[in-house]
């Protein structure tokens, strides 16, 4: 199955294992970085969020072994391919810089999904969901 999906790429951070890739385009901007990271947040919260080990292409470009991070649901229909169709930016699976990518859109995510390269820490994303997760965990509303 091919895969049209603004994906917001991440780099290293310290402090909150990710950061932001500085895509260009108006469609990851808006909040759209913040509907990603919350959306995956509420699943995480609903328990509906889980892993599994995929070979991920853009268009016609390599193979690349990832985990997926998205609905237990989602995953069920995903083949071991996951093939994405490249909108404006390229994900750039070949730059190491660049070590996971988070389904985002400007006004509502509607599949929670992250791809994180299988060498990445898994701290990293416990960091960068730490935060949205201890929102909406007190209540905050996912907007």
């Amino acid at each position: 199955m091919r895969y049209c999906m603004y994906m917001q790429r991440l780099r290293t951070d310290e402090t909150v294992g990710f950061n932001y890739d500085y895509m260009g385009a108006a469609e990851y901007e808006f909040g759209a970085t913040k509907n990603g990271r919350m959306a995956i947040a509420q699943a995480y919260i609903d328990g509906t969020i889980k892993a599994k080990l995929v070979k991920v292409r853009e268009d016609n470009g390599p193979e690349h072994e990832m985990i997926i991070l998205a609905p237990e649901k989602f995953l069920a229909d995903c083949d071991d391919v996951f093939h994405f169709t490249r909108l404006k930016e390229r994900m750039r699976l070949d730059d190491p810089r660049i070590i996971a990518w988070m389904n985002v859109k400007w006004d509502r995510v509607d599949i929670p999904l992250m791809l994180v390269r299988t060498d990445v820490p898994t701290w990293r994303v416990d960091k960068f969901f730490k935060d949205p997760i201890d929102y909406l965990r007190a209540g905050g509303k996912e907007s």
